[in-house]
């Protein structure tokens, strides 16, 4: 990739991206926040495709709606879910929006990596670029990214997504 200049541009666009967002955390007093490990609980194969549904729906709500505007019972409802269920995964909203936040940041960058590493020519870099295109397509180009969606949205009001939004953004650099 170091050999073909239109690359190293898109990454160092990608780079000036984050180096901006770290510049926007830091202008608002942020410090590195360490998170604890949360406790293993081991689910049977039905608790957890429970808990995936409802991340994979809280996911969609969210980047439909804001992360401010869909509420608890939302997601209860579009999972059908009862409360206990949603607390026994989640102890609160911003348990369930630290999930969220992982499963979009493994799904956009999971396939941005699997498209950017091969960029050595033209050619390739088109094929990326489609197949950035053929995903916001898929979601009827509705959204935007949904990685800097939940950063535009909560990196001034919580600094523990942010950090975990910024772990994200810096492992794409």
């Amino acid at each position: 990739i170091s050999s073909f200049p239109v690359a190293i541009e898109v990454r160092r666009c990608i780079r000036g991206r984050i180096t901006l967002f770290w510049s926007i955390c830091s202008s608002h007093g942020s410090r590195e926040v360490r998170m604890g490990q949360a406790a293993v609980v081991r689910l049977t194969a039905k608790g957890r495709a429970t808990k995936e549904r409802i991340v994979r729906v809280a996911s969609e709500l969210m980047l439909e709606r804001g992360v401010a505007r869909t509420t608890i019972e939302d997601i209860q409802d579009a999972a059908n879910v009862s409360t206990s269920q949603m607390y026994h995964y989640f102890g609160d909203k911003e348990d369930l929006v630290a999930a969220v936040i992982d499963l979009q940041s493994s799904q956009v960058l999971g396939r941005q990596q699997l498209a950017l590493f091969p960029i050595d020519s033209i050619a390739a870099l088109v094929r990326w670029r489609n197949a950035v295109v053929d995903v916001m397509r898929g979601r009827g180009c509705m959204g935007g990214c949904p990685i800097g969606s939940l950063a535009n949205e909560l990196s001034d009001t919580d600094p523990l997504a942010r950090a975990r939004l910024a772990r994200a953004f810096s492992s794409c650099a």
